[in-house]
């Protein structure tokens, strides 16, 4: 039995397989399964998968049902303790199994187990991700501020540089097959609500942004994310405990400002003004002050300040308060 199981779902990714199974059987921990769940390709994803000779990877088959489908299925036919996830189109770095195994060891409370990651962006350029309320460089530990960390910088991992025990999805379920979207988020916020979060500053992934078929390239719904629900309910049924209260309240005015965002990019500055009106953030009040003014401008200003964001490489527009907690 494999310590790891290495779950890859695979939707028309012909381009960029074959690298990223390169990418797992290179790594330093050597230790684990490798289940493509190749959910419908029509380019001939599966055949490049089940062209590789070695008998730690394995390759379902079965109809386009979507990537929470195909996750939940690896899920379910890996015979690792572990599970790790990544995306077909991206990449693990080379000791990154190997940094996700100790964090278990070290860490063996936490329900789900993380590293950084770098972005490749379409040109082709390394960047570092600007991520906040975790400290500073080379710390690995239990996240302190989890909510905080998705509510006020860029994400701390993302769905190609986590690992979650098998155990948790037994106990929590799996990932919601009923969207399409987000999906990723809101299992993380679902476990992060019961159980720590470990965290290492060492970059475990590469997340591909000029892969084609992304699901960031797609628009995302006018509707409030999947992660908001889940915690919604959890805060009306009296299940979240009193440490992280105002750190859910952050995160729950940080995605009702993003749902707004998203209204106003769409053509309905009203309704976005709206919905961001009854939000309550705290941390994030300059942020909602600028929005709030943004939409109330012609749409060309939008455009002016996109520009400008982009050459100040998104600076953030509140103020940068590090690791302390207001």
């Amino acid at each position: 039995m494999a310590k790891i199981s290495v779950i890859i779902p695979l939707y028309n990714k012909s381009r960029h397989i074959r690298r990223t199974l390169m990418s797992v059987l290179d790594q330093t921990f050597q230790d684990f399964e490798i289940i493509v769940v190749d959910d419908g390709s029509t380019d001939g994803s599966g055949r490049i998968v089940s062209e590789f000779d070695d008998t730690r990877v394995r390759l379902i088959l079965q109809e386009n049902r979507g990537v929470s489908t195909a996750r939940n299925r690896g899920i379910s036919e890996a015979s690792a303790d572990l599970i790790a996830f990544l995306d077909a189109d991206d990449n693990f770095t080379p000791c990154h199994l190997e940094e996700l195994f100790e964090l278990w060891k070290d860490f063996p409370d936490a329900g789900l187990f993380g590293t950084h990651y770098h972005n490749i962006s379409e040109t082709g350029n390394e960047i570092q991700p600007y991520i906040r309320f975790v400290p500073r460089e080379p710390w690995r530990g239990r996240l302190p501020h989890y909510f905080l960390s998705m509510s006020c910088g860029e994400i701390p991992f993302n769905a190609s540089s986590v690992m979650v025990p098998k155990r948790i999805f037994l106990e929590l379920g799996g990932f919601l097959p009923e969207w399409g979207w987000g999906e990723d988020v809101e299992m993380w916020g679902r476990i992060a609500l019961y159980y720590p979060i470990a965290y290492s500053w060492k970059c475990g992934a590469y997340w591909q942004l000029d892969a084609e078929n992304r699901a960031g390239h797609r628009s995302a719904p006018l509707e409030i994310q999947p992660a908001y629900m889940t915690i919604h309910r959890f805060l009306s049924e009296n299940k979240v405990t009193s440490d992280i209260l105002k750190d859910i309240r952050e995160y729950l005015a940080f995605l009702e400002m993003d749902l707004a965002i998203r209204t106003y990019q769409s053509g309905n500055p009203s309704k976005a003004y709206e919905i961001i009106s009854h939000s309550r953030p705290k941390l994030l009040m300059y942020r909602k002050m600028f929005w709030m003014m943004i939409f109330r401008l012609p749409k060309p200003f939008y455009s002016l300040m996109r520009c400008i964001k982009h050459l100040l490489k998104d600076t953030p527009l509140e103020p940068v308060l590090g690791d302390r907690v207001i």
